[in-house]
């Protein structure tokens, strides 16, 4: 999926921005209406009108959180940061999880960095593998 900037829809780099989708994210949305073939998916029902973020942001704060049983003080932003929680907790290198939250600098994604203590010891087993391998073959 591509983000275009636009004076329209601006995202916050400034820049045009690829996303890859899940194989379950892609089947969701090709069963949606033809809508998303235009490139919006979030379209007011009523109205054909596609919804600007601000209305997404007042539908979620108003309507979606409470119906998908989020707690009451949970902004979508939270989603957003859970995200890159999870994939540094499972161990996505941290310029990968820069790369996929579109920040432009990897200060921004270091925020996460304490969720992954154990990424250095297993930098180090899995360096000492590899070695390990190495000599065998060089035996």
């Amino acid at each position: 999926m591509t983000i275009k900037h636009s004076n329209e829809h601006r995202t916050k780099s400034g820049k045009n921005r690829s996303i890859p989708m899940t194989a379950e994210l892609h089947s969701v949305l090709s069963m949606l209406p033809s809508r998303v073939k235009k490139g919006y998916v979030f379209i007011d029902p009523s109205t054909g009108e596609k919804f600007t973020p601000e209305r997404l942001m007042y539908l979620w704060d108003t309507k979606v959180r409470h119906q998908a049983g989020f707690e009451s003080d949970c902004r979508f932003h939270y989603l957003r940061h859970s995200f890159a929680s999870q994939m540094v907790m499972n161990g996505i290198n941290l310029p990968t999880v820069k790369d996929l939250m579109g920040h432009v600098d990897i200060t921004q994604t270091m925020q996460y960095s304490h969720l992954a203590p154990d990424q250095i010891e297993k930098a180090i087993k899995t360096l000492e593998n590899a070695l390990k391998k190495d000599a065998v073959q060089m035996a």
